[in-house]
């Protein structure tokens, strides 16, 4: 018998294969593609990968693309940069010819449910999506494939509909639209200026436009606000706040001088406020931006290697949930092996049960004690703990040069923690 396992991306393909047999032996395809093959019980395996989406969209009928009847191709014939998945789609087809079983590894989400449902479809061929089953995993640990791999379920086909109605829409604003807006200006001027249209950016165009029009049209009206400071550092704001009549606010600012206040009344108010939880990517972006000043794009494609890598769950969702299977106390040991960062980590474990803001204490001290900056780092982690509910360590990438098991961060280490609580305490006050 002859499995046939497709995974989004090479790196994927490595961690699944390790994690369901010890024997996984790497092997190449051509010069380039690599492969995991591996024999247990009479069954060969191979896992294969592609590298992210094998197949894009085009115009059935039309040679300039445009249209509304599409079909899909494989990429490499209608975009010109994406040469490389020439040979990803050979070997699947060449290697997944004789499977008599096949397995849809890709993340569990809308695009990479796509991914795989497309490699199956169209480069195994021979009805294999209607045959396939799904592993469904968040993280690629080991523990979490295995377990996807013992209890496998069918292609959600709503995923799939999602993922190429997203594509179809995509392309009716992509191309035909763009092109329609760049023919009506043409028809009407001598200018050849390039315009572009889509899903997103047209109605996010339209609300800025709209709200730049506001912003032109306000007129601003001036107002005065009168406080008073007392000898305890107490501010206390006049009961109107904004006043827009400059006679009465003179009127009443001239009352106030040399008069005493009297406080009449104090209300304690107690409130709660929860632990920061795990990060999602819009999330881990806005953090990441405002500690780091790292672009979105740098980001994401940072938290997606540590999800490859097996240090992170599924970073592309809105979910704030974190799997069991991440193995929080495994994370806290291997970061026990840093010199500088053992004690802190020790003492984290022991006295804070996963703390996250400890995590975030843990993650920038070793980050910045590895770059020769411990002093200022102590500085910034002192301001981050009194200004933000977490870091963003996650974006950190092994572009970076910065050892794995250093990468904890609040996206990692969001466990629950202790709620605390802060008092507020509001005055009135009267002249007298």
């Amino acid at each position: 018998m002859h499995e046939v396992i497709i995974s989004e991306k090479p790196k994927s393909a490595e961690k699944i294969a390790k994690a369901l047999s010890s024997k996984a032996k790497k092997k190449k395809y051509g010069k380039k593609i690599n492969y995991w093959e591996f024999e247990e019980d009479g069954k060969r395996t191979t896992v294969l990968s592609a590298v992210g989406h094998l197949y894009s969209l085009t115009s059935a009928t039309s040679r300039d693309r445009l249209g509304f009847d599409l079909t899909w191709v494989p990429a490499y014939e209608v975009e010109k940069n994406s040469g490389y998945v020439r040979d990803y789609v050979y070997a699947i087809k060449k290697l997944s010819r004789d499977a008599d079983k096949f397995v849809h590894a890709c993340d569990y989400d809308i695009e990479g449910t796509l991914i795989g449902y497309n490699a199956l479809k169209y480069a195994c061929g021979n009805n294999a999506e209607a045959k396939a089953s799904r592993m469904k995993f968040s993280t690629l640990t080991k523990k979490d494939i295995v377990e996807a791999y013992n209890h496998m379920i069918d292609i959600d086909p709503h995923q799939v509909d999602s993922g190429i109605a997203r594509h179809m829409l995509d392309y009716y604003f992509g191309m035909n639209i763009s092109s329609a807006l760049m023919k009506a200006v043409r028809s009407t001027s001598s200018s050849r200026i390039s315009l572009s249209a889509g899903r997103v950016q047209t109605p996010t165009l339209s609300i800025l436009v709209d709200r730049e029009k506001e912003i032109e049209a306000f007129v601003p009206e001036p107002y005065w606000q009168i406080k008073a400071k007392s000898d305890f550092d107490i501010v206390a704001n006049h009961v109107e706040d904004k006043i827009f009549d400059e006679e009465r606010a003179k009127k009443i600012f001239d009352e106030c001088q040399g008069a005493d206040a009297t406080v009449t009344d104090v209300n304690v108010k107690e409130t709660v406020r929860k632990p920061p939880i795990p990060f999602n990517l819009g999330g881990l972006q806005s953090e990441a931006h405002t500690v780091f000043g790292f672009s979105p794009k740098r980001t994401q494609v940072a938290a997606q290697n540590l999800y490859v890598g097996g240090y992170t769950s599924y970073p592309r969702t809105s979910s704030q949930k974190l799997p069991e299977s991440l193995g929080f106390k495994e994370i806290f040991a291997g970061l026990l092996n840093g010199l500088v960062i053992g004690a802190l980590v020790a003492g984290i474990a022991m006295f804070y049960n996963f703390n996250p803001w400890f995590g975030l204490i843990a993650g920038l001290a070793m980050i910045f004690c590895k770059l020769s900056l411990i002093l200022p780092a102590w500085i910034r982690i002192c301001r981050r703990i009194s200004a933000s509910a977490g870091d963003a360590l996650s974006a950190i990438s092994s572009s970076d040069k910065i050892a794995p098991k250093i990468r904890s961060s609040r996206y990692l280490l969001g466990v629950s923690a202790p709620k605390s609580a802060s008092r507020t305490v509001a005055f009135s006050s009267s002249a007298t």
